[in-house]
């Protein structure tokens, strides 16, 4: 089977595409502090990092969801090659752990 020059960038969009999660993630707290919302969370016996949790976590979600919908594009209506043998295991959690890095920046 002949690769082409798409199936070599895929892995890489996947990767890539998964970046707009960190100005997601900064922009919902600056809209949190701008509504006035993180002042009263601060009021509450609440802990900041679990603000922070929160607001990682449920990004967290929207970044699989991304990536899912980001591999089967690829593969189904670009058709990019994904050997038979590949783990998908790590093909999803690879770039998992690039967003959790990423949103802990």
């Amino acid at each position: 089977m002949d690769l082409t020059a798409f199936d070599y960038m895929a892995p890489g969009m996947i990767v890539g595409s998964v970046l707009v999660i960190i100005s997601q993630l900064s922009s919902h707290f600056a809209e949190e502090k701008e509504k006035g919302t993180l002042k009263r969370l601060s009021t509450t016996p609440v802990a900041k990092r679990d603000i922070l949790l929160s607001g990682m976590l449920s990004q967290m979600v929207i970044a699989f969801i991304q990536i899912v919908l980001t591999i089967v594009i690829s593969a189904w209506v670009f058709d990019a090659y994904i050997h038979p043998e590949a783990n998908l295991f790590l093909l999803i959690l690879i770039p998992m752990l690039f967003v959790f890095t990423a949103l802990g920046f």
